[in-house]
């Protein structure tokens, strides 16, 4: 059956040979099926991070694009109407803006797309009048240097917060492979959390702290935040603990998200100053409640005297 399907579509396109399958030139259509080996587009992403960024940023920038062509369009329309008004029985005008649709696309080739003949068109409008040569410069200020530049900022600019987001995730997701390599020779009692113990250990083994300094992390002072990291996890940063406990524990996900908030090149955010206040706050309650035990076991003191 494969067979004579395939003796059918290799036939002449030009023959008149129609069976009980109709027009076998249809058949065809069936090559379409080879699409399906596009799916290896996937493994090609995973390769190439560079080219997910792109698409990424293109398909983040649509809006932006639709909006930029759509404003592009009303400029060209707008001078179409003009050059198709003005010209009207010049050569030009017949050659070039003989209707509005014809207008629209002479400017469209001619002004925003390719500028090699932006001059000869200028000197041909100048023949019926100065002033309409004056307006084509005015739209190609408009289309092709404001707009089309605008455009490409635009688009400059989202690829660019893609990528930052991109290589954000793509060094946490590092970030946590590589930990949980490093917990498999440090985590004794292998339940996948890390404790102050096991960051204490953490600290000691010079491939972390070699894999902590590549991610920007000041090993060096890290140990002065053993507390704040282990004083409540991102999942619940409301809960106030008790800085003595010594079991509370992190996930690794928890542990690196932590990490990464304490890079050097990370900018302080509104979270971050939110944080602050909770951390402030909680200390000066502790703090306060210390001092209140202690009046109190001062005056239990002066009273039993």
């Amino acid at each position: 059956m494969g067979m004579l399907i395939m003796m059918l579509n290799v036939s002449s396109p030009g023959s008149d040979n129609k069976g009980f399958l109709g027009n076998v030139t249809m058949l065809r259509m069936a090559r379409l099926l080879r699409l399906s080996r596009m799916c290896r587009m996937a493994r090609l992403l995973r390769a190439c991070p560079e080219l997910s960024i792109l698409i990424k940023g293109m398909v983040a920038s649509m809006r932006s694009v639709l909006t930029t062509l759509f404003l592009l369009l009303i400029i060209i329309f707008i001078f179409a109407l003009l050059f198709a008004q003005m010209t009207v029985g010049s050569e030009v005008g017949d050659e070039r803006f003989k209707t509005v649709p014809m207008a629209m696309n002479t400017l469209w080739l001619y002004g925003v797309l390719s500028l090699d003949f932006a001059e000869d068109l200028a000197d041909a409008l100048s023949k019926v009048h100065i002033l309409l040569a004056c307006c084509y410069y005015l739209f190609v200020l408009l289309a092709a240097f404001t707009v089309m530049n605008m455009l490409i900022g635009v688009l400059c600019e989202v690829v660019s917060a893609v990528a930052s987001t991109e290589k954000e995730g793509q060094l946490t997701s590092y970030a946590k492979h590589k930990l949980n390599q490093l917990m498999k020779k440090i985590d004794k009692n292998g339940n996948g959390q890390i404790s102050k113990h096991e960051f204490d250990l953490i600290l000691e083994c010079s491939e972390a702290c070699r894999f902590l300094h590549e991610l920007g992390v000041d090993v060096a002072s890290l140990p002065d935040f053993k507390d704040i990291l282990f004083e409540s996890g991102p999942s619940d940063p409301d809960a106030i603990k008790d800085p003595e406990e010594e079991d509370i524990e992190l996930s690794i996900s928890d542990f690196v998200d932590l990490l990464m908030q304490l890079r050097g090149t990370k900018s302080a955010t509104v979270k971050d100053i939110v944080e602050l206040r909770k951390l402030i706050h909680q200390v000066h309650k502790q703090t306060s409640e210390i001092s209140r035990k202690s009046m109190m076991v001062g005056d239990g003191l002066n009273g039993s005297q």
